[in-house]
C-alpha cells in the first residue's frame, strides 16, 4: 500500500471526526441558544401577563368604589370583599373555562378611613394636636407597645429640633449610625413609619403580646376615623370611658345593619352624653381613602402594585401606586 496514499487516508479521516465533533459542538451550543431564547421569551411573556393581571386588579379597584353609594361605608358593601369575589368558584360543568379576567388575580381593598392616620398628630403648623396625639397614647397602651413611640414620632413629625423625653432628634439618629434623622414633616408612606426609631417589625406586624400597628394606622386618609371600619382597638383608643364593651357592641351594630347616622350610636349602653360629645368630632361613617393591592400571576412571574385611591363623590382618584 502506498505510504502516502494511508497517510492522505488517516488525515482525512482525523478531519472528518474533527469536522463531525465540531458541528455537534456548534448544535449542541444552537439548541442551548435557542432553548435559552424560548425561556427568556416565555419569561417575558409571564411577566408581560402578571403586570397586565395586576393592572386589572387596580381597574377592578377602582370600579368597585366608583359604584358605590359614598353616602356610607362599611364592611359589608361590594368593596370590602372584593378579593373573595375574585376567588374561582367551583366548576359546575367539567368542561367550564375559568374566568380569565379572575385568573392569576389576587386583590384586597381596604378602607384607610378606619385606621388613625398619624399625620393628625402635628397640625399644619408642626404643633401637637392633643386630641390625636392622646388617640395614638391610648393606642399604644391597648397594644402594648411603649409610650416612648408617642414622643419619638411626634419629634419625626414636629418642626423643631427639641428632643421630648423618649424622644429622638437628628443627633440622636446619628449616634445610632443612621444617615436619616427625623423629616420634621409629615411622613411621606408608611415604609417611612420604619425609619422612626423604635418602629420596628415587632411593632408593626406585633410580637407575642404586643399587637401590630400595621393594621391599625395610616399616613393618609380622612382626618376623621369611619366607625363603619375601624378596628376595635382603634374605637377604644377615641376616650378612656369608652370600654371594650361598648368598643364591642358598635361592632356588632354595625355588622347587623351598616351605621348611616352617626347619632345611632348614642343609644348603646355606655355611651353617656359627655362621652358622646366627647368622641363624635372624630369619628364619621363614610370615607374617602383607600388602599388597593393587586397582585398578577402568570406560570412563574409574579407582580404586586400597592395603591391609594381618593375618592370624591363618584371622581375616583389614583393617588399614589408602587410596584413591590
Amino acid at each position: 500500500m502506498n505510504p502516502d496514499k494511508s497517510k492522505e487516508t488517516g488525515f482525512a479521516l482525523v478531519l472528518a471526526i474533527v469536522v463531525v465533533t465540531l458541528l455537534s459542538v456548534a448544535g449542541l451550543e444552537l439548541s442551548r441558544e435557542v432553548r435559552l431564547s424560548l425561556a427568556l421569551a416565555s419569561n417575558f411573556q409571564d411577566r408581560t401577563k402578571a403586570r397586565m393581571k395586576a393592572l386589572d386588579g387596580l381597574t377592578l379597584a377602582a370600579h368597585a368604589l366608583s359604584g358605590d353609594d359614598p353616602a356610607y361605608d362599611s364592611l359589608d358593601e361590594d368593596w370590602a370583599s372584593l378579593g373573595e369575589t375574585l376567588e374561582e368558584p367551583e366548576k359546575k360543568e367539567k368542561n367550564q373555562e375559568p374566568d380569565p379576567v379572575k385568573a392569576g388575580l389576587e386583590l384586597s381593598l381596604e378602607d384607610l378611613g378606619g385606621r388613625l392616620n398619624l399625620n393628625l398628630l402635628v397640625d399644619q403648623k408642626g404643633q401637637a394636636n392633643a386630641m390625636w396625639v392622646g388617640v395614638f397614647s391610648r393606642l399604644l397602651e391597648i397594644t402594648g407597645h411603649s409610650p416612648d413611640l408617642l414622643s419619638t414620632l411626634q419629634d419625626w413629625l414636629d418642626k423643631d429640633s427639641e428632643t421630648r423625653t423618649g424622644g429622638a432628634e437628628a443627633a440622636d439618629y446619628k449616634t445610632l449610625g443612621r444617615k436619616t434623622g427625623p423629616r420634621n414633616g409629615r411622613l411621606l408612606d408608611i415604609d417611612e413609619l420604619g425609619l422612626v426609631r423604635g418602629f420596628g417589625k415587632a411593632v408593626m406586624q406585633g410580637a407575642e403580646d404586643k399587637t401590630g400597628l400595621a393594621g391599625l394606622v395610616a399616613v393618609t386618609g380622612n382626618t376623621k376615623i369611619n366607625v363603619n371600619t375601624a378596628p376595635i382597638e382603634i374605637l377604644r383608643s377615641l376616650d378612656t370611658g369608652l370600654s371594650e364593651g361598648l368598643a364591642k357592641a358598635i361592632v356588632e351594630l354595625r355588622e347587623e345593619r351598616p351605621i348611616r347616622k352617626l347619632t345611632e350610636i348614642r343609644g348603646l349602653v355606655g355611651m353617656s352624653p359627655d362621652l358622646y360629645r366627647a368622641v363624635s368630632p372624630m369619628l364619621d361613617i363614610k370615607s374617602a381613602w383607600f388602599a388597593a393591592a393587586s397582585r398578577g400571576s402568570s406560570g412563574r412571574a409574579r407582580y404586586r402594585i400597592k395603591a391609594v385611591f381618593k375618592r370624591d363623590k363618584k371622581e375616583i382618584k389614583l393617588v399614589e401606586a408602587r410596584i413591590e
